[in-house]
């Protein structure tokens, strides 16, 4: 069987480990050694990495021991994510990300235009001049945020109208169809006549 490099590595760490767990003599091994040596996150994730056959060969020695000692071993113990399970996974962590992303930069953009109001405040030198920048700031916000609510009216709109002509194709297919059948059963009873 072909091997390669990295995976022989892994599966000789793996061995080691067994072997460190399994020692006669001075240690007699326990079903807590066990569980907390072999049967572990870190053991799962070495043997996730390797290819299918070193795989099968150390998953096969890991729930031999496992089963002599009664430790428990969870069915995905050692096997890699599926691409649908990774595909969910990354998911979740990209919403995750974006989200402390957009935190992150709203945060950031929170002290630039604070900055900003401080050193046009600096630079205007007046109160009343400071108070007339705060509200013009204020009024450009408010207009963003008018403009955003207008857009999200706009797609919702679009969406039940798009809604209200699936609903009203369909009942005209359904009438088109009651027509069909009302006129092949005229038809029928017309030729039994």
């Amino acid at each position: 069987m072909r091997v390669s490099i990295g995976d022989m590595a892994r599966r000789g760490k793996v061995i080691r480990m067994l072997d460190k767990a399994v020692v006669p003599g001075d240690r007699v091994a326990t079903q807590e050694v066990i569980a907390t040596k072999i049967v572990t996150k870190e053991t799962s994730r070495i043997i996730e990495t390797m290819n299918w056959k070193t795989r099968d060969a150390v998953l096969h020695k890991v729930r031999i021991i496992a089963s002599k000692y009664d430790v428990p071993v969870d069915k995905s113990f050692g096997i890699p994510p599926t691409h649908e399970e990774r595909e969910r996974m990354l998911m979740e962590t990209a919403t995750i990300k974006r989200a402390e992303r957009k935190a992150y930069n709203d945060k950031v953009n929170a002290e630039r235009d604070a900055a900003a109001a401080a050193k046009r405040a600096k630079e205007v030198g007046s109160q009343g001049e400071a108070r007339k920048i705060a509200k013009m700031l204020e009024r450009q916000r408010q207009a963003l945020m008018e403009v955003e609510e207008a857009k999200k009216r706009e797609v919702e709109a679009a969406e039940k109208m798009r809604r209200d002509v699936d609903a009203a194709n369909k009942a005209e297919m359904a009438r088109a169809a009651a027509a069909e059948l009302s006129l092949a059963k005229k038809k029928k009873t017309a030729t039994k006549k």
